[in-house]
């Protein structure tokens, strides 16, 4: 089992396989071969079969945290968030100092527009752990999504007091200057990230989104430099080739910006799984999150008119 682990972390799954399932034809019981091979199935495109092996594990060994945490993962991964969202409560209900579990449940949250929840899960962590970055991050982005945009910024800011060389942080600060409509400091928090970072590609798309390309300069040299180097098919590439389509359109060099966002596009559309019961379970999940208690607490105090409004759609208005 030892030695199936150690070729799972070393990328050799085919071989990590062979072992994993070696093992379950000794033992069919065995929790931790079930559990890592039903990763190993999820990271290789085969997520249902993988799902029913992590669920065995996880009814032989209902306590242990990881596989919980491991198990919510999974079920994010395949859009089913709300149930992720158990899995995750789950492993911080047995482990409460368990970061990743935690970390993992305040984006779901956050994803399914709980914001309070998740802000009360972020800040717990922070008070249990005050140098665990990524909870920072995960406040900041939460207050962001929530429109609480200054005090997002200020807890980035903290976050980088504490470790001002982290390329994610400085992207996140960047992100949130630009929504703030400050491109310039947003450009130049690309750019330190991205020097601490070069391959880091959605730095350059963001820098790419902040300024407006005037020239074959060094940055853009660097950034095909990235482009080339990144695996074909990837989310780097995707980020990649979309910046590079900016820029090249910035440029009036509109051949090369197509064929650049065409493989934006076409990357992008293979990742896109269309699943039916998903989206159901989406807009379940959203009207759950959305009710009328969170519009009634969320009332704008300016707007003492309930009369609705009827908008009327235009071509290509996105209405």
């Amino acid at each position: 089992m030892q030695k199936a682990l150690q070729f799972h972390q070393a990328g050799r799954r085919q071989e990590a396989e062979a072992l994993y399932r070696q093992v379950l034809g000794q033992q069919p019981n065995h929790a931790a071969a079930l559990h890592f091979l039903g990763l190993l199935l999820h990271q290789t495109g085969r997520s249902e079969e993988g799902l029913d092996l992590i669920e065995q594990s996880v009814t032989l060994q209902p306590e242990n945290a990881d596989f919980l945490n491991n198990m919510g993962t999974v079920m994010r991964d395949l859009g089913r968030v709300a149930a992720a969202i158990d899995f995750f409560r789950g492993a911080v209900d047995i482990r409460p100092d368990q970061l990743a579990a935690r970390d993992n449940l305040g984006s779901s949250l956050t994803q399914l527009g709980q914001f309070d929840a998740a802000e009360e899960i972020y800040r717990g962590t922070i008070g249990r752990n005050p140098f665990h970055v990524r909870a920072r991050i995960g406040l900041a982005e939460t207050l962001q999504e929530a429109g609480r945009l200054d005090e997002a910024i200020k807890l980035f800011r903290e976050a980088l007091s504490i470790r001002p060389k982290d390329a994610e942080l400085l992207y996140g600060l960047g992100v949130a200057m630009m929504e703030k409509g400050k491109l310039d400091e947003a450009a130049d928090l690309a750019r330190q990230a991205l020097a601490i970072a070069p391959n880091m590609a959605k730095a350059w798309l963001l820098l790419t989104q902040v300024k407006r390309q005037t020239e074959r300069d060094k940055e853009l040299a660097g950034m095909e430099a990235e482009h080339a180097k990144a695996p074909k098919g990837s989310l780097a590439r995707m980020q990649l080739s979309f910046g590079l389509g900016k820029v090249n359109d910035d440029l009036k060099d509109y051949g090369r910006a197509f064929d650049y966002f065409a493989e934006g596009n076409a990357i992008r559309r293979k990742a896109i799984a269309y699943d039916p019961a998903r989206t159901r379970g989406e807009f379940e999940a959203m009207k759950a999150a959305f009710d009328t208690a969170f519009f009634e607490k969320h009332r704008p105090s300016d707007i003492s008119d309930d009369t609705p409004i009827f908008v009327v759609g235009m071509p290509r208005s996105g209405t």
